[in-house]
């Protein structure tokens, strides 16, 4: 493990001796820890010659990352701490230092929390819970058809395919029916008997002739057929 010298500093790592008592995995997952060790050691070097030689480099950080770099350093210095009670035989959760690693857990969720925040809009988007709009709406709607309630029913439970499905069906018959094709149930569109009977007052008006030579349906009246409707009408 590492190991603190005269001068206050941190020393190389012990080499791991090779025993004929210790399995051989066991000794390589303790050369590969001892690797991982000698980083943290480079990496703390380093950070304490930036803090010696300029002691206001933390301060002149903003807020948010002087926070991460303290708390990177606590749980290093609490990891190594860990790591040395357990190779004497102590166990961490029973030792004083317990307390410590909750208190930081509980300081990284806070930071946690306030990264998050400075990264979020400005402006927070409004987001609709479409499950929970359709179950309103059809407690709220009692008149509702059959098809209706069952697109709900499939939103509410997030059948989206299904939904779509049923949404490109209703188009497609929609649109037969703006077409002027036959529906479902075999009714005829109203431009399609607009134009039946626009043919049929053509016909009509324009295609008959009479023997008086007037066009259409009306025809000349004789003076006695005309006192006879007029008597009639009487």
């Amino acid at each position: 493990m590492l190991c603190e010298d005269q001068t206050g500093g941190f020393g190389e790592p012990a080499p791991v001796q090779k025993s004929s008592m210790v399995p051989e995995n066991i000794l390589e997952s303790v050369t590969e820890t001892l690797a991982y060790a000698e980083e943290v050691r480079t990496a703390l070097l380093q950070f304490f010659a930036v803090a010696g030689d300029d002691p206001d480099a933390l301060a002149e950080l903003p807020p948010l990352l002087q926070a991460r770099a303290y708390l990177v350093l606590s749980k290093t210095t609490t990891s190594l701490l860990s790591v040395q009670l357990r190779c004497t035989g102590v166990d961490p959760d029973e030792h004083p230092i317990s307390k410590e690693f909750d208190r930081l857990s509980l300081c990284g969720e806070k930071l946690g929390r306030y990264q998050d925040w400075e990264k979020a809009p400005l402006r927070p988007s409004t987001r609709v819970n479409k499950r929970g709009a359709a179950r309103v709406i059809g407690h709220a709607l009692p008149q509702l058809t059959a098809e209706q309630r069952e697109s709900l029913r499939d939103i509410s439970r997030g059948n989206e395919a299904r939904m779509r499905s049923f949404t490109d069906k209703r188009a497609r018959k929609k649109r037969r029916q703006q077409g002027g094709g036959p529906s479902s149930s075999g009714d005829k569109s109203v431009r399609q008997a607009a134009e039946e009977f626009l043919q049929k007052a053509a016909k009509e008006l324009v295609m008959c002739t009479n023997s008086d030579g007037v066009r259409g349906p009306l025809r000349i009246l004789s003076d006695g057929e005309e006192h006879e409707q007029v008597e009639q009408e009487t």
